[in-house]
């Protein structure tokens, strides 16, 4: 059996730990850019959440949606980051053989005129 195919049932914690790092990176990001938003008053952010009912809430819910938007974007930049294969001896890179039963097929199409 090629050791290159077996497939464990546990994920590569090296993946989750880099995409964990860019995420935490995304997240300091969107802090960041919280303290500056708030800070600098732009748009009236700041006034308008401390004037509310819940400025936890409101500042929590802010803070949330930033981060999923700055962590996202930054852990999505890491992976197209990524380096590709090295090209072999064709010139081409390494690609996994795909199976005759997972090659698409021509459909059959009828054109009316």
């Amino acid at each position: 059996m090629n050791p290159h195919r077996q497939h464990s049932r546990r994920p590569d914690r090296r993946l989750l730990r880099f995409l964990g790092a860019h995420l935490a990176l995304g997240v300091g990001a969107a802090a960041v850019f919280m303290a500056a938003l708030l800070g600098f008053d732009v748009a009236g952010f700041r006034t308008l959440i401390i004037a509310s009912g819940a400025p936890v809430l409101a500042g929590a819910m802010l803070f949330i949606v930033l981060s999923i938007t700055w962590g996202s974007a930054a852990m999505g930049t890491a992976v197209f980051l990524l380096p590709k294969d090295e090209p072999d001896a064709t010139g081409r890179g390494r690609r996994s053989r795909v199976s005759r039963a997972m090659r698409p097929l021509p459909a059959p199409a009828k054109v009316r005129k």
